[in-house]
């Protein structure tokens, strides 16, 4: 019988915005650049889980551009969680929006992610974006960040749940089971 082991401290994995469309992803991970299949065996990732923004998402939000974009899924047969954040960060050579994006890689005892990860080896540009969306996190009044935690608390209650998100994913195909809406949408059945 395999036994569990807690896992010393979060993987902290920034993978880049893909500008140059070349296929494999580029991440910082301890500082050191790699591609995403090297710092990450991507095909046990689970399913759910989403590097950047998804575009119904987009669409829902579109003129706000300090959204913020939230995951938290647990993999229970690899005993770990994955918490992923991410935000806009600029364009592609063809103009589309790309995306940087902090995952961290948690132990399954580990429902909170560290939030103030290091950003050293992050090029200037991802890690003035870097700065800048952790220090959102101080601030009580930002709705994505009060998103993002309410997230983070639902995760620490619910712990059969295994995958939620900040924001509903309209058109996913793999849903979260736990996105912001269902909680008021239960709050709301109970009452009538």
């Amino acid at each position: 019988m395999t036994r569990f082991i807690p896992m010393k401290k979060p993987e902290i994995i920034w993978v880049l915005p893909h500008r140059d469309q070349s296929g494999n992803e580029d991440v910082v991970k301890d500082g050191q650049s790699m591609k995403l299949t090297v710092a990450l065996a991507v095909e046990q990732l689970p399913k759910e889980l989403v590097f950047g923004i998804p575009e119904s998402v987009l669409r829902q939000h579109p003129e706000d551009n300090l959204l913020i974009f939230a995951q938290y899924v647990r993999q229970r047969k690899g005993e770990r969680a994955f918490f992923a954040l991410s935000i806009t960060c600029g364009k592609d050579k063809d103009d589309r929006t790309v995306y940087l994006t902090l995952v961290e890689i948690l132990g399954l005892d580990e429902d909170t992610p560290h939030l103030q990860p290091p950003t050293a080896g992050l090029p200037d540009r991802e890690r003035l974006a870097a700065d800048k969306l952790l220090a959102r996190f101080d601030n009580k009044k930002d709705k994505w960040v009060c998103r993002v935690k309410e997230m983070l608390d639902a995760a620490k209650v619910h712990d059969k749940i295994n995958s939620f998100s900040s924001v509903s994913i309209p058109d996913a195909v793999f849903p979260p089971q736990w996105p912001p809406e269902k909680k008021r949408l239960s709050g709301r059945s109970r009452s009538v």
